[in-house]
């Protein structure tokens, strides 16, 4: 009996998604096939948290606006320093002081 999983895009919710294979994780890769689309891939599960839709304009927001330090945002959101402080770097070109 096959198995079928209605994917949706996470950026326009269109249905018009293709397999285009799987990751190295072995999690299925999707591509939005709708022309207005911004998202080039997809998945629908992700290994790493800060590769999550949203996660990346959160971080930001943490940084910036509420001005919360790199440890107290990787214990929040779950993301490892190295991918807080590289979205920090690349937002700002600034790196992230840790407090040891």
């Amino acid at each position: 009996m096959t198995c079928y999983t209605e994917v949706r895009c996470t950026t326009c919710g269109s249905q018009n998604v293709k397999c285009i294979g799987c990751s190295t994780h072995n999690v299925p890769r999707y591509r939005c096939c709708n022309i207005g689309c911004d998202v080039k891939t997809l998945m629908l599960e992700y290994c790493y948290k800060a590769c999550e839709p949203g996660i990346k304009k959160q971080i930001i927001e943490m940084a910036f606006t509420l001005m919360i330090g790199a440890h107290m945002i990787v214990t929040l959101i779950k993301a490892s320093t190295r991918q807080v402080n590289e979205i920090r770097r690349k937002s700002n070109g600034k790196t992230l002081i840790l407090e040891s």
